[in-house]
């Protein structure tokens, strides 16, 4: 028991440092993304989901996998109608009308975020 000021000291720091990103994201605040985009080729002002209250933002990742589901490895190929216009499912076709700079689009937020995109094992970078 001579070491406990030791052992405790040694607890508070190690849960000090281990949750130190939790306190620094809460003091310093989360960055807000704002994404610069290409204007529509089809003269939409609508994406194929909500992006005013962030559905779009929060759940694409899960929508271009459904699409993907659905045209490769179903083989369908359906369309969407959004206010009048018609897209289909492809990211090709569809989002990178919109969202063809994948340097100011897509790298902008999912570097800062750690995240890996496997888009590009398949699809052609925009641009090249």
């Amino acid at each position: 028991m001579h070491d406990a000021r030791t052992i405790i000291a040694g607890l508070v720091l190690f849960v000090g440092v281990s949750t130190c990103p939790l306190w620094y994201n809460c003091a310093f605040g989360k960055r807000e993304y704002r994404l610069e985009l290409d204007p529509p080729p089809n003269g939409s002002k609508h994406c194929v989901a909500d992006t005013e209250s962030g559905t779009m933002r929060a759940q694409h990742s899960r929508i271009l996998a459904d699409w993907r589901n659905t045209v490769v490895r179903e083989g369908k190929r359906p369309t969407l109608q959004v206010e009048g216009h018609t897209y289909e499912y492809s990211l090709s076709k569809t989002c990178l009308g919109c969202h063809s700079n994948k340097d100011r689009f897509c790298d902008r937020c999912h570097d800062d975020t750690g995240v890996v995109l496997h888009c590009w094992d398949c699809h052609v970078v925009p641009g090249e």
